[in-house]
């Protein structure tokens, strides 16, 4: 959305490890929109994916914790520094918006590997990737349809695709519409018909709130089953 590049990036991030040096910070812009900060030790907080907070009012989701406060003081620093960057200034006088604040989310400690389920990982999202070479799962580019994925070579085992369309839609019902009309027809459809014709022997659906949806080859001839509309299945906790 910034349009930021490597440069700008390598330079808002070689200011902040310069200003918070005394707290042994260490920050890696290992992209223009991927930056790692290490810290000594625990940062005490809660905090909030961006795709939550996207198009709300922040101040529900701003860091919170036993140090939570003291996050609020550090994005108030983290402003200061870069409204006085020459970062900034080259960009507004190109007529770019400034880069103005950061959104601090994710922390943790790297979890040990583990004997986890095995699965040829499909994804164009640096999480799952990440998550798919700590377990030592095969991992790929998630393709841009079912189709093109159906027309890989053939591969024994099962396969996790990580379709994360959604996560952009945020409150928008007509954004959310659309992306679930362009899901429905670029993957759902054509995985469908995949099954039906026995290229695959199962579907499983995680809309990632600890819920699965499993549909096999036989469980489509199911007829008698009673048919419910989407809200219904949206609204089951």
């Amino acid at each position: 959305t910034l349009s930021l590049s490597q440069a700008e990036a390598d330079t808002l991030a070689a200011e902040i490890n310069g200003f918070f040096a005394q707290d042994d910070w260490r920050i890696e812009a290992r992209t223009p929109t991927r930056w790692y900060l290490h810290l000594p030790g625990d940062p005490h907080m809660r905090t909030h994916e961006l795709a939550e907070v996207r198009g709300r009012a922040i101040t529900p989701y701003l860091p919170k914790g036993p140090q939570g406060k003291q996050w609020h003081r550090v994005l108030n620093e983290v402003q200061m520094l870069f409204h006085a960057s020459p970062v900034n200034a080259e960009r507004q006088a190109r007529g770019q918006p400034a880069v103005n604040s950061l959104w601090f989310w994710g922390g943790g400690l790297m979890p040990t590997p583990g004997s986890g389920h095995r699965w040829q990982v499909w994804s164009n999202e640096p999480l799952g990737l990440g998550l798919a070479q700590l377990g030592g799962n095969p991992r790929a580019a998630l393709p841009d349809t079912a189709q093109h994925w159906l027309e890989q070579p053939p591969q024994e085992g099962e396969h996790l695709l990580m379709l994360d369309e959604f996560r952009e839609s945020g409150e928008d019902p007509q954004v959310w519409q659309q992306a679930m009309t362009q899901w429905q027809s670029q993957w759902l459809e054509p995985l469908l018909a995949a099954l039906r014709r026995g290229d695959i022997s199962q579907l499983t659906l995680y809309p990632a709130d600890g819920r699965c949806f499993s549909l096999t080859r036989a469980g489509l001839k199911r007829w008698w089953r009673r048919r419910r509309p989407l809200a219904e299945f949206l609204s089951l906790r």
